[in-house]
């Protein structure tokens, strides 16, 4: 059975392709098994504020628990951040939560079957921040 977050991600980013052609939701799949139950919801939805139309409000309005939508919007960046201060940011909170499932995040975008796919630069941001996080 799908729990909240699910549905609401899966609904969100609908028909979402991630760079390879592939359904985006394969990629929350992946963080939210590697994340851990705790943080399944998070992981589902982790995306969804800066990648979708939704708003933190309508993740309320949507039935979604604060103290998830609160990890959601660490996990989100803010257009006015860098990359590093966005990462920093999620460090310096010491949410385990939030910062279990960016590392997730970031191993998934660093997988083996991918990494050769993706830009030196994308592979050189998330392995800093991968460093950062589990320093």
């Amino acid at each position: 059975m799908m729990s909240k977050a699910e549905v609401v991600a899966r609904s969100a980013h609908g028909a979402q392709k991630d760079r390879f052609g592939i359904p985006y939701t394969a990629h929350l799949e992946r963080v939210a098994a590697a994340a851990g139950e705790d943080a399944r919801d998070v992981a589902w939805l982790h995306d969804v504020l800066e990648d979708t139309y939704l708003k933190e409000i309508d993740l309320l309005r949507l039935g979604i628990a604060r103290e998830v939508v609160e990890v959601v919007v660490l996990l989100s960046r803010r257009y006015d951040h860098t990359y590093a201060e966005f990462i920093e940011r999620v460090k310096d909170s010491q949410n385990a939560l939030a910062i279990r499932v960016k590392i997730a995040d970031l191993k998934d975008h660093l997988r083996e079957e991918t990494l050769h796919r993706i830009p030196q630069s994308l592979r050189t941001r998330y392995v800093r921040a991968l460093e950062r996080l589990t320093a």
